[in-house]
Protein backbone atom coordinates (compact mmCIF):
# COMPACT_ATOMS: atom_id res chain seq x y z
CA UNK A 1 0.00 0.00 0.00
CA UNK A 2 1.86 3.07 -1.26
CA UNK A 3 1.31 6.76 -0.59
CA UNK A 4 2.53 9.89 -2.36
CA UNK A 5 2.80 13.54 -1.42
CA UNK A 6 1.36 16.04 -3.91
CA UNK A 7 1.00 19.82 -4.26
CA UNK A 8 -2.20 20.26 -6.33
CA UNK A 9 -3.05 23.32 -8.39
CA UNK A 10 -6.79 22.94 -8.97
CA UNK A 11 -6.08 19.63 -10.74
CA UNK A 12 -6.92 17.16 -7.98
CA UNK A 13 -9.01 14.86 -10.19
CA UNK A 14 -6.21 14.45 -12.74
CA UNK A 15 -3.69 13.76 -9.99
CA UNK A 16 -5.98 11.15 -8.46
CA UNK A 17 -6.51 9.43 -11.81
CA UNK A 18 -2.76 9.22 -12.34
CA UNK A 19 -2.24 7.94 -8.79
CA UNK A 20 -4.72 5.12 -9.42
CA UNK A 21 -2.93 4.19 -12.66
CA UNK A 22 0.43 4.14 -10.88
CA UNK A 23 -0.84 1.99 -8.02
CA UNK A 24 -1.05 4.41 -5.09
CA UNK A 25 -3.67 3.84 -2.41
CA UNK A 26 -3.19 7.10 -0.50
CA UNK A 27 -2.42 10.69 -1.45
CA UNK A 28 -1.36 13.57 0.77
CA UNK A 29 -2.60 16.78 -0.87
CA UNK A 30 -0.53 19.68 0.42
CA UNK A 31 -2.01 23.18 0.14
CA UNK A 32 -0.70 26.61 0.96
CA UNK A 33 -1.71 27.55 4.50
CA UNK A 34 -3.44 30.68 3.15
CA UNK A 35 -6.10 28.61 1.38
CA UNK A 36 -9.57 28.02 2.88
CA UNK A 37 -9.59 24.75 4.82
CA UNK A 38 -13.36 24.22 4.79
CA UNK A 39 -13.59 24.56 1.00
CA UNK A 40 -10.65 22.22 0.51
CA UNK A 41 -12.13 19.65 2.89
CA UNK A 42 -15.47 19.70 1.08
CA UNK A 43 -13.78 19.22 -2.29
CA UNK A 44 -11.61 16.35 -1.05
CA UNK A 45 -14.53 14.53 0.59
CA UNK A 46 -16.38 14.52 -2.74
CA UNK A 47 -13.31 13.29 -4.62
CA UNK A 48 -12.67 10.52 -2.08
CA UNK A 49 -16.22 9.23 -2.46
CA UNK A 50 -16.02 9.29 -6.27
CA UNK A 51 -12.61 7.65 -6.70
CA UNK A 52 -12.20 5.39 -3.67
CA UNK A 53 -8.62 6.52 -3.08
CA UNK A 54 -7.69 7.67 0.41
CA UNK A 55 -6.84 11.38 0.51
CA UNK A 56 -5.37 13.31 3.41
CA UNK A 57 -5.02 17.08 3.61
CA UNK A 58 -1.89 18.88 4.69
CA UNK A 59 -0.59 22.42 4.62
CA UNK A 60 2.72 23.88 3.55
CA UNK A 61 3.49 26.48 6.19
CA UNK A 62 6.27 28.79 7.30
CA UNK A 63 8.03 29.32 10.62
CA UNK A 64 5.37 31.71 11.92
CA UNK A 65 2.31 29.61 11.05
CA UNK A 66 3.25 25.95 11.57
CA UNK A 67 1.88 25.66 15.11
CA UNK A 68 -1.38 27.31 14.07
CA UNK A 69 -2.01 24.74 11.34
CA UNK A 70 -0.95 21.63 13.26
CA UNK A 71 -4.55 21.29 14.41
CA UNK A 72 -5.48 20.43 10.82
CA UNK A 73 -3.09 17.49 10.85
CA UNK A 74 -0.24 17.18 8.37
CA UNK A 75 2.11 20.19 8.24
CA UNK A 76 4.97 20.52 5.78
CA UNK A 77 7.77 23.08 5.76
CA UNK A 78 10.73 23.54 3.43
CA UNK A 79 14.16 23.53 5.06
CA UNK A 80 16.10 26.79 5.41
CA UNK A 81 19.24 27.89 7.22
CA UNK A 82 16.99 27.92 10.32
CA UNK A 83 16.26 24.20 10.19
CA UNK A 84 17.09 23.69 13.86
CA UNK A 85 14.48 26.26 14.85
CA UNK A 86 11.99 24.62 12.48
CA UNK A 87 12.51 21.16 13.96
CA UNK A 88 12.84 22.17 17.60
CA UNK A 89 10.23 24.93 17.86
CA UNK A 90 7.81 24.57 14.93
CA UNK A 91 7.74 20.75 15.02
CA UNK A 92 6.14 20.20 11.58
CA UNK A 93 5.04 16.77 10.44
CA UNK A 94 7.65 16.86 7.70
CA UNK A 95 10.68 18.92 6.69
CA UNK A 96 12.07 18.54 3.18
CA UNK A 97 14.81 19.82 0.84
CA UNK A 98 17.39 19.69 3.62
CA UNK A 99 20.01 18.63 1.09
CA UNK A 100 19.52 21.91 -0.79
CA UNK A 101 20.28 24.26 2.11
CA UNK A 102 24.09 23.94 1.97
CA UNK A 103 25.94 25.89 -0.74
CA UNK A 104 29.24 24.00 -0.63
CA UNK A 105 30.26 20.67 0.85
CA UNK A 106 32.94 20.44 3.50
CA UNK A 107 36.30 18.75 2.95
CA UNK A 108 35.55 15.60 4.94
CA UNK A 109 31.75 15.39 4.77
CA UNK A 110 28.73 16.72 2.94
CA UNK A 111 26.91 19.92 3.81
CA UNK A 112 23.65 17.99 3.73
CA UNK A 113 21.45 20.13 5.96
CA UNK A 114 21.42 17.48 8.69
CA UNK A 115 23.70 16.47 11.53
CA UNK A 116 23.43 14.28 14.62
CA UNK A 117 21.99 17.09 16.73
CA UNK A 118 19.22 17.86 14.23
CA UNK A 119 18.45 14.15 13.83
CA UNK A 120 18.11 13.72 17.59
CA UNK A 121 15.71 16.66 17.68
CA UNK A 122 13.75 15.26 14.72
CA UNK A 123 13.43 11.92 16.49
CA UNK A 124 12.40 13.60 19.74
CA UNK A 125 9.71 15.74 18.08
CA UNK A 126 8.65 13.08 15.55
CA UNK A 127 9.54 15.20 12.53
CA UNK A 128 9.86 13.19 9.31
CA UNK A 129 12.66 13.96 6.84
CA UNK A 130 11.38 14.19 3.26
CA UNK A 131 13.16 13.44 -0.01
CA UNK A 132 11.78 15.49 -2.89
CA UNK A 133 12.17 13.34 -6.00
CA UNK A 134 10.63 15.92 -8.34
CA UNK A 135 13.17 18.54 -7.33
CA UNK A 136 15.99 16.07 -7.94
CA UNK A 137 14.76 15.39 -11.48
CA UNK A 138 14.92 19.06 -12.42
CA UNK A 139 18.57 19.54 -11.41
CA UNK A 140 21.58 19.52 -13.72
CA UNK A 141 23.82 16.44 -13.92
CA UNK A 142 26.53 18.04 -11.76
CA UNK A 143 24.01 19.21 -9.19
CA UNK A 144 22.35 15.77 -9.10
CA UNK A 145 25.67 14.16 -8.19
CA UNK A 146 26.06 16.59 -5.27
CA UNK A 147 22.48 16.05 -4.08
CA UNK A 148 22.79 12.25 -4.24
CA UNK A 149 25.84 12.39 -1.98
CA UNK A 150 24.01 14.60 0.49
CA UNK A 151 20.90 12.44 0.55
CA UNK A 152 23.04 9.34 1.11
CA UNK A 153 24.66 11.02 4.09
CA UNK A 154 21.25 12.04 5.47
CA UNK A 155 19.96 8.49 5.13
CA UNK A 156 22.86 7.22 7.24
CA UNK A 157 22.26 9.94 9.85
CA UNK A 158 18.52 9.25 9.97
CA UNK A 159 19.08 5.51 10.30
CA UNK A 160 21.53 6.00 13.18
CA UNK A 161 19.16 8.31 15.08
CA UNK A 162 16.00 6.39 14.07
CA UNK A 163 14.44 9.32 12.21
CA UNK A 164 11.65 8.41 9.84
CA UNK A 165 12.20 9.21 6.17
CA UNK A 166 9.73 9.83 3.39
CA UNK A 167 10.18 9.94 -0.36
CA UNK A 168 7.53 11.37 -2.66
CA UNK A 169 7.09 12.82 -6.09
CA UNK A 170 6.14 16.24 -4.63
CA UNK A 171 4.39 16.74 -7.97
CA UNK A 172 2.14 19.59 -9.01
CA UNK A 173 0.92 17.97 -12.23
CA UNK A 174 0.20 14.31 -13.11
CA UNK A 175 3.18 13.94 -15.43
CA UNK A 176 5.59 14.70 -12.60
CA UNK A 177 4.32 11.71 -10.61
CA UNK A 178 6.37 8.53 -10.61
CA UNK A 179 5.67 4.83 -10.25
CA UNK A 180 6.19 3.81 -6.59
CA UNK A 181 8.43 0.93 -7.68
CA UNK A 182 10.75 3.45 -9.37
CA UNK A 183 10.91 5.43 -6.13
CA UNK A 184 11.62 2.24 -4.18
CA UNK A 185 14.51 1.41 -6.50
CA UNK A 186 15.83 4.96 -6.20
CA UNK A 187 15.81 4.72 -2.40
CA UNK A 188 17.69 1.44 -2.45
CA UNK A 189 20.29 2.87 -4.83
CA UNK A 190 20.73 5.77 -2.38
CA UNK A 191 21.52 3.31 0.39
CA UNK A 192 18.22 2.53 2.10
CA UNK A 193 17.57 -1.03 3.15
CA UNK A 194 14.58 -2.53 1.28
CA UNK A 195 12.47 -2.34 4.44
CA UNK A 196 13.40 1.34 4.92
CA UNK A 197 12.58 2.08 1.29
CA UNK A 198 9.16 0.46 1.56
CA UNK A 199 8.39 2.29 4.81
CA UNK A 200 9.35 5.60 3.21
CA UNK A 201 6.51 5.10 0.72
CA UNK A 202 3.99 3.74 3.21
CA UNK A 203 3.76 6.60 5.68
Amino acid sequence: MFADIIFPRDNEKKLINMAIRLGYSTLYFIYDFKENFDKIKEKIEELSEDTGIKIKIGFKTDIKNTQKFKRFGFTVIEATDKSRHIIEKCKPSLIYNLELTGKKDFIHHRNSGLNQVLCKLANQHKVVVGINFNNFLKETKLRKDIIIGRIQQNIRLCRKQKVKMLIGSFASNPYEMRNPNDLLSFCIVLGMHPKEAKESLSY
